[in-house]
């Protein structure tokens, strides 16, 4: 993936001189990002890039092949999107959750039960309660999101009696 210098500032709210005055630094930053995925049977961290370099007023990023199949089901679900909109999300489950999302771009909404949520996120194994999904994966997600990518949401607990058994996500 290649970004202009001009791109990368409108990206990030920063003036383009201090881009190319802090183009080292900026690679640095980028380099030492890394993104832990459970896999249900352990984890497995992964650096975001595994090449970055500046020519030219722009940046160009090699993306680590192998986190490929964590952040965009390839084998089930193909779901278009800039990478720009996840490269700079530190959550995994942010990243996982905007890919699930995206796919629901044009209709505006989505319900999905916590069962699925749970699947999808990796997580199905794992007894939590909605108030722990809430703290540690939906508001941290919504907040990554909101700020690092070009959705905006939002989303609403759905309950049968006090428990909740769907996110209806906007």
């Amino acid at each position: 993936t290649t970004i202009s210098a001009q791109k990368y500032a409108e990206m990030m709210g920063i003036n383009v001189t201090d881009v190319y005055k802090r183009a080292q630094q900026i690679g640095n930053s980028l380099m030492q990002k890394v993104i832990k995925i459970d896999t249900g049977a352990g984890w497995v961290m992964f650096n975001w890039l595994c090449q970055m370099e500046y020519r030219e007023g722009r940046l160009e990023a090699t993306i680590t092949e192998k986190i490929l199949p964590y952040i965009i089901d390839l084998k089930e679900k193909f779901t278009a999107f800039k990478l720009e909109n996840v490269l700079y999300i530190r959550s995994s489950h942010a990243i996982k959750l905007y890919q699930i999302l995206a796919q629901y771009k044009q209709i505006g909404e989505r319900e999905i039960k916590i069962a699925e949520l749970k699947s999808m996120l990796g997580i199905k194994n794992k007894f939590m309660l909605f108030g722990d999904i809430k703290r540690d994966i939906l508001e941290i997600s919504k907040r990554e999101i909101n700020i690092k990518t070009d959705l905006m949401i939002s989303y609403l607990p759905i309950k049968q009696s006090r428990k909740v058994v769907a996110i209806k996500f906007k």
